[in-house]
């Protein structure tokens, strides 16, 4: 069963203009994804383990945000511009698509999500 709760939020970073993608750990028990007023999310890829992982949604002062998974189709994180929010994803081991659903953003704003058991 895939369930996700409260506010997610996911991290990525690209390793320069090469197809190789390094994959940012929690920092502590939170892990942080930044909606960025350019539409993107830095990073771009996450890592989380299943059990439940604590995410903070970040969005930069230009910009609101929310932060979709794709598959169960829940918001699990939502933010004015320049606020944070906080909460948890508990999914299963699986590769994950995140995305922002506001009006013009979902083209740029998607990430990838890996829950590794």
């Amino acid at each position: 069963m895939r369930t996700v709760s409260g506010v997610a939020v996911f991290l990525v970073v690209i390793a320069g203009c090469s197809a190789e993608v390094a994959v940012q750990e929690p920092e502590g028990d939170v892990t942080v994804v930044v909606g960025t007023d350019d539409l993107l999310w830095e990073p771009e890829h996450l890592q989380i383990p299943s059990g439940g992982a604590e995410v903070d949604l970040v969005c930069q002062p230009a910009a609101n945000h929310n932060l979709v998974i794709v598959e169960t189709g829940e918001q699990v994180a939502i933010c004015a511009p320049g606020e944070t929010d906080r909460g948890t994803v508990d999914l299963d081991p699986g590769e994950y698509v995140f995305l922002c659903t506001v009006p013009g953003h979902s083209a740029t704003m998607r990430g990838e999500l890996t829950v590794t058991e």
